[in-house]
């Protein structure tokens, strides 16, 4: 059911925990219940409850001494190499940090110096002072991303990037026609440049799109984040030796913003000195991701 449950959002947040909760408090009841009486008469004597208590008070204790991660239950950490690019030009570069539990990210970097050594964090560093990543970032994750509970970004650099990317991915238009009812159909074609790992390619469209060739052309629910326009979600996977082509129709001359994330599992070497950086209870999700924008 996921944080927001079946429904939008605030609803979404309470009805999945209300029926959880019941279901299972139901079975907790069904395999419990019979054994109510003969630990009623046991806690009726207040020895063994004051034992309880005290045994819960220095378990407690004891547990928040502990370091709360391991080898075998690690901290899991996403690390998103970002390059803005134009589809032809690199803009700027960043690493991108996201965190889903409740430890933040300040924890983690205090934890971990060489990896703060390598995104040029003193010793003083907290959230206070922190960047935070916008929701456009992590659009190739979507919806997976709004579950993260800190996103924080750092600067990248992109000086020997082309020694790794020689040709970026990028979106082009090929034709466009418009119909007496005045229906624009624009004729595109995605070209995911010298990306050799592809992981999914994610398309964010906004404005007056009325159709495209995906689906039977059928558009699905748009999706709405942090009240901004509708946008429609295509999401398309692996690589091909070939471009994507493909067409959207738009139901006046309004134009078509299409935002991109494309990405790819291979990274860089700076990428990979820093996600080496961490300490072997860190488990690091690490990809690069290429996003540019366009207007048709």
């Amino acid at each position: 059911m996921g944080m927001f449950g079946a429904v939008p959002e605030p609803y979404g947040y309470f009805v999945s925990d209300i029926i959880v909760g019941s279901v299972t408090g139901i079975i907790v009841g069904l395999c419990v219940g019979p054994l109510i009486p003969i630990v009623g008469s046991w806690l009726s004597n207040p020895v063994p409850l004051q034992l309880l208590v005290q045994l819960s008070v220095v378990a407690m204790a004891l547990s928040s001494q502990f370091f709360p991660y391991s080898v075998d239950a690690p901290k899991r950490l996403i690390l998103q190499h970002t390059f803005q690019t134009t589809g032809n030009y690199f803009l700027h570069s960043s690493y991108d940090l996201g965190n889903a539990d409740a430890n933040t990210l300040s924890f983690v970097l205090k934890n971990a110096p060489e990896a703060a050594k390598q995104l040029n964090i003193g010793p003083m560093f907290n959230k206070e002072g922190a960047n935070y990543s916008d929701e456009r970032t992590f659009m190739g994750l979507y919806p997976i991303s709004r579950l993260f509970s800190q996103k924080l970004t750092f600067p990248g650099a992109t000086e020997d990037i082309f020694e790794h990317y020689h040709n970026l991915p990028r979106l082009f238009m090929t034709e466009e026609t418009t119909s007496s009812s005045h229906i624009r159909r624009v004729h595109l074609e995605l070209d995911v440049g010298s990306l050799q790992e592809v992981w999914v390619a994610v398309l964010n469209i906004t404005g007056p799109l009325a159709s495209w060739s995906f689906s039977e052309k059928e558009l699905p629910v748009p999706e709405q984040v942090n009240g901004g326009p509708l946008s429609y979600i295509l999401r398309l996977s692996g690589s091909s030796s070939e471009n994507w082509k493909f067409w959207v129709e738009a139901s006046s001359f309004e134009a078509l913003n299409i935002d991109i994330a494309v990405m790819d599992q291979r990274l860089d070497k700076r990428a990979i000195k820093l996600k080496q950086c961490f300490p072997p209870w860190v488990d690091v999700i690490a990809y690069s991701s290429f996003l540019s924008s366009y207007v048709f």
